[in-house]
């Protein structure tokens, strides 16, 4: 498979042919009490494999920073909770990353975005919009649905003011 065979896949694809782990690994361990010890890895929350291709899967939750966006990259939210975090988001390939980009988690964790990006103003002082970018979609929309089925990206961009560009 090509890469833009693989990309094609995430985007021409519904959550509903995704099957979803989550979380993608858990390891338990006897203590010398006997006591069951769970040790949770570090990395993403969840990751889905495509059905009619086991060999197509995403994986999403790692954190991209430790804590909240804060000044000028907490600004465009509109969302009544205004902690957005970001995380990452990869395609897998026989389970290797071939494709990794940043989403952000917005209002308190309800929706996954494509990471908006400021554009300035001539000055270079001020920010005049903000936008996400559409070949960021396909995987962002995936991954919200997913995580979010009652969600609806492309109205949440909408309801937000962000702007696609591209």
């Amino acid at each position: 498979m090509r890469y833009d065979e693989l990309m094609d896949a995430i985007a021409s694809t519904s959550p509903t042919d995704w099957a979803t782990l989550s979380p993608p690994s858990v390891e338990r361990f006897k203590t010398s009490g006997g006591d069951d010890l769970e040790v949770w890895l570090a990395g993403h929350g969840s990751v889905a494999h495509l059905r009619s291709d086991l060999d197509v899967s995403v994986a999403w939750g790692a954190d991209q920073h430790d804590g909240p966006w804060e000044g000028v990259w907490g600004q465009w939210s509109t969302f009544p909770d205004q902690s957005n975090y970001g995380v990452w988001a990869e395609v897998l390939w026989r389970g290797q990353p071939v494709h990794r980009q940043v989403l952000a988690s917005a209002d308190g964790g309800r929706h996954y975005l494509p990471a908006p990006n400021a554009v300035m103003k001539p000055n270079n002082r001020e920010i005049e919009k903000w936008v996400v970018e559409r070949d960021d979609l396909p995987l962002a929309r995936l991954i919200d649905g997913l995580a979010h089925p009652h969600s609806d990206l492309d109205q949440t961009l909408q309801t937000t003011g962000l702007e696609i560009r591209g």
